[in-house]
């Protein structure tokens, strides 16, 4: 690994402030991407000719060359990369296939799909920088697209003839864009270092597409179809696993491992202060279930969803309770009553899993976490409506070729496959 090290008020104080103001801007001429740049975490490093971006959301800076760009320039070289991660470049290149011979067209491909969605912007990017008109193309295709006429055309001379091609901010190489990790790039999962997991990074970028219907690209929404598919089919880790973790860390996040502090059982330490002191105590989870009964899940869907909840069920006991929801919820049932799986299914109508949602949120005591249990057609609740308690989805489909529509990108989900 190389000498990069994390953009911090600690390391470098003034570039650290310089930054913030340089995201404050990006975020400013888009600002529905506010979650999508606040994600990327900077990281100076000397390696790097001005900025690249790896796969990771990490942003490479060398403060030296990058100081000497205009405000708008930095701005806009931080857009150009979230947008990068955001086209999934690093994963579309494999569809090709991108190899060694060609990689310098994808690359190029790459920043002809995205350079002028900062022009849109009100941003700029350094002088070198390479747009379609430039290789005589047509704006607004996709990266794909110029490859293949970028090969087709026979435009490599025109490339190499570029008198920005191998500056800063031309020709990126890092694996934000090839896939491929460079030198200079951290690991991820090192201490101290954020980074953006494998599913986060592909709901990251599903999510950003849907969003940026205001420059979207000819083909895009073709793409999009094809990339839930192909990236949603068949985890290599499997579900039920991904999902057990999921609802575990998020328990987590949220109770700090299950302990909190109650003034109901004072602490044993009480009798030698003058001040009641609470006791920590540790609680067992409950988890509630939203289950979709709407007339999208019957048939097989519902089945795998009720097998779903049984296991879900068996596995925490009596502290598992359901709400069957369409339009409308059902009152929350105790699923394991009586020392047996007992649930009664209602439903039928349309679909709003913000009810279900919102009905164990107006509980007295609401569950530790929720899990909703839908086929994903279904609206979400946005980021400020967020309920007060960890929210996990199960977006179950029937074959791996059927697209799902995944939830938004604040909520954590997981998608279970029908079985035969």
């Amino acid at each position: 690994m190389s000498n990069s090290k994390r953009l911090s008020d600690n390391n470098f104080p003034e570039f650290a402030l310089r930054y913030q103001q340089i995201r404050f801007n990006a975020k400013s001429k888009r600002p529905y991407f506010l979650s999508e740049l606040t994600s990327i975490t900077p990281i100076m490093c000397e390696d790097v000719p001005l900025a690249t971006i790896d796969q990771y959301w990490r942003i490479y800076l060398n403060t030296r060359f990058f100081n000497d760009l205009e405000f708008s320039e930095q701005s806009g070289i931080l857009l150009k990369n979230m947008y990068h991660l955001m086209r999934l470049h690093f994963l579309r290149g494999n569809r090709i296939p991108v190899t060694r011979d060609n990689l310098i067209y994808w690359i190029v491909a790459c920043d002809l799909e995205v350079n002028l969605r900062v022009i849109e912007a009100e941003l700029k990017l350094p002088k070198w920088a390479i747009y379609p008109k430039d290789l005589g193309l047509e704006d607004n295709l996709l990266a794909e697209d110029y490859f293949r006429l970028i090969k087709d055309l026979d435009l490599k001379e025109s490339i190499d003839g570029l008198p920005g091609l191998g500056l800063p901010g031309c020709g990126c190489v890092g694996s934000g864009i090839t896939g491929v990790p460079s030198p200079w790039e951290i690991p991820p999962n090192t201490v101290g270092i954020p980074d953006v997991n494998d599913s986060e990074r592909i709901q990251k970028g599903i999510s950003g597409m849907q969003k940026d219907s205001d420059s979207i690209c000819r083909g895009t929404q073709a793409l999009l179809d094809e990339l839930i598919v192909e990236l949603t089919e068949g985890p290599k880790i499997p579900w039920h696993q991904i999902l057990s973790n999921l609802v575990r860390r998020s328990i987590a996040d949220f109770t700090r491992g299950g302990s909190k502090r109650t003034f109901r059982r004072p602490s044993r330490r009480a009798a030698f202060s003058p001040v009641i002191l609470p006791r920590l105590v540790t609680s067992k989870n409950s988890v509630g279930v939203v289950l979709d009964t709407s007339g999208s899940m019957q048939g097989r869907l519902i089945s795998q969803a009720y097998g779903l909840v049984k296991d879900l069920c068996l596995a925490t006991g009596n502290r598992t309770r359901v709400v069957c929801c369409d339009a409308e919820p059902t009152q929350a049932q105790e699923a394991f009553a009586g020392g047996s799986f007992n649930l009664k299914l209602y439903g039928g109508g349309g679909t709003d899993m913000r009810i279900g949602i919102n009905s164990f949120n107006d509980e007295p005591n609401p569950p530790d976490t929720v899990i909703v249990i839908t086929d994903g057609d279904t609206p979400w609740p946005e980021l400020d409506e967020m309920p007060g308690f960890p929210l996990v989805a199960v977006i179950v489909r029937r074959d791996s070729r059927q697209p799902v529509r995944l939830p938004p990108e604040h909520i954590k989900y997981v998608v279970a496959e029908i079985l035969s």
